[in-house]
């Protein structure tokens, strides 16, 4: 049977794959060679789906060189789908003022399933590896600290539980970090060798790499990603902190942290003093969502 040993157990999963795959850049186009060979599939299978999602205007093609992209009806269907989730609406307008005052990327996500979703970049281009809309990571420990930190132990336990953090030492190094990112209320993430590596894959856009394999090197990178080193302690010592990014948690109206909202592409060193101040300036942002959120449901 066709693509049997592709991760994609049906039509709908092989349909969603080559989607994904286009949103992930929507300012670019591919050949049928490239989709189906990033999507792992075989040609005759990406040529059939492509061109049913062609007639219904999900994607274009040009007749002068036969490329594909993404197409105008994707375009009500992800107006339609944000009017289901007016939080991105209540959000923008301060994502807009933090990308201004950062002059950095602005980046707000949820989490879907076991895995994290990013629902919106506002602040132009990121570097390459960077976050952009429609992006999936695994929700592995140290991964989504930002969403795990005010879980209760269950929750916790279970985050572990699907990373390589299993050791008794290593869990309560883990736990110590939360406990710090719950006190002073965002996550403070830095520059790490692994951290760079799967940037660069999270960026790669190669032949040689399937959706699958992507998902699959990531899950092996975060693996490898020890806490300590990714996330900045309550006491990081003297000296200046190449910080990668800073996050802090966006409430629902029940106290559930269901987003998260990031300044990313810090890539720079930062004293203490700085850090704290970024810290408290995108925790505010973040507490300024979570009030028109709460109004909003009242």
């Amino acid at each position: 049977m066709d693509d049997l040993l592709t991760p994609y157990p049906n039509g709908t999963g092989r349909t969603a794959a080559i989607v994904e795959f286009l949103a992930s850049r929507p300012d670019q186009t591919f050949t049928l060679s490239e989709v189906a060979r990033f999507c792992g599939l075989q040609k005759s299978t990406a040529y059939k789906i492509l061109g049913t999602l062609h007639e219904l205007g999900w994607v274009t093609r040009s007749p002068v060189d036969l490329r594909f992209g993404l197409g105008p009806t994707l375009i009500a269907i992800g107006q339609a789908a944000v009017e289901t989730r007016p939080e991105v609406n209540l959000a923008r307008p301060v994502m807009q003022r933090m990308a201004i005052t950062f002059r950095r990327p602005c980046v707000l996500t949820t989490t879907l399933g076991l895995e994290i979703l990013v629902l919106e970049v506002v602040g132009g281009t990121m570097r390459q590896g960077g976050a952009y809309a429609g992006q999936r990571v695994p929700l592995d420990a140290p991964f989504g600290t930002v969403f795990v930190a005010w879980q209760e132990d269950d929750r916790r336990r279970e985050w572990y539980g699907r990373s390589s953090i299993v050791s008794e030492d290593e869990v309560k190094v883990l736990e110590r970090l939360l406990t710090t990112t719950r006190k002073r209320g965002y996550v403070i993430t830095l520059h790490s060798d692994p951290r760079d590596r799967m940037a660069q894959i999270m960026g790669a856009v190669s032949s040689e790499r399937t959706i699958h394999d992507v998902r699959r090197i990531l899950k092996e990178q975060i693996a490898h990603l020890p806490a300590a080193a990714y996330l900045m302690d309550s006491n990081p010592g003297a000296g200046s902190l190449a910080v990668e990014s800073i996050q802090a948690p966006i409430f629902d109206a029940d106290g559930e942290v269901r987003y998260a909202l990031s300044v990313g592409d810090i890539d720079s060193e930062l004293d203490r003093k700085a850090v704290s101040r970024y810290g408290a300036q995108v925790r505010k942002a973040a507490d300024e969502v979570t009030a028109a959120i709460q109004l909003h449901s009242s």
